[in-house]
């Protein structure tokens, strides 16, 4: 007894080659999937950490700049007056030992121009992100030198 060929013999082995590749490519579609979700996950919170530490240097610098004392902590600028300064964000301010070669910097500059006893305050964070891109965060306000009423 002689078999007979099946007409659609040869589509089995296609068939079969086409599921395994259906397969293989979304898996490999869910893994990249996964990688950038994480790779945003990493993005979002350095972001927050750098947030986190601008507001707390900006908070600092406020509070010194409103109890009448422009100069320290910071470094004077030469002015005499001690009216503007600056100072370098420290390396264990909290946070800081999260971001990739952070650096950063407060800023307190007098505006006489703007209203007497206004000091204008920048701080601003730069560190390496993902794929080596330097980032930034930068919050500048203005604050008045003097003491609050109870």
């Amino acid at each position: 007894m002689q078999r007979r060929a099946c007409p659609r013999s040869g589509f089995h082995l296609l068939e079969v080659t086409t599921a395994i590749f259906v397969v293989t490519a979304g898996a490999f579609g869910a893994i990249t999937l996964l990688q950038q979700g994480l790779s945003h996950i990493r993005e979002t919170q350095e972001h927050l950490i750098a947030n986190q530490i601008v507001v707390n240097e900006m908070e600092t610098a406020r509070a010194i700049v409103m109890n009448g004392k422009a100069t320290p902590p910071f470094v004077s600028l030469g002015n005499p007056h001690g009216r503007n300064a600056r100072r370098a964000i420290h390396q264990d301010a909290p946070g800081m030992d999260r971001l990739r070669n952070a650096v950063g910097r407060v800023e307190v500059r007098a505006r006489e121009d703007l209203g007497a006893g206004l000091h204008e305050i920048d701080v601003t964070l730069r560190w390496s992100g993902n794929r080596g891109r330097t980032l930034e965060k930068r919050l500048t306000t203005l604050a008045e030198t003097g003491e609050f009423a109870p």
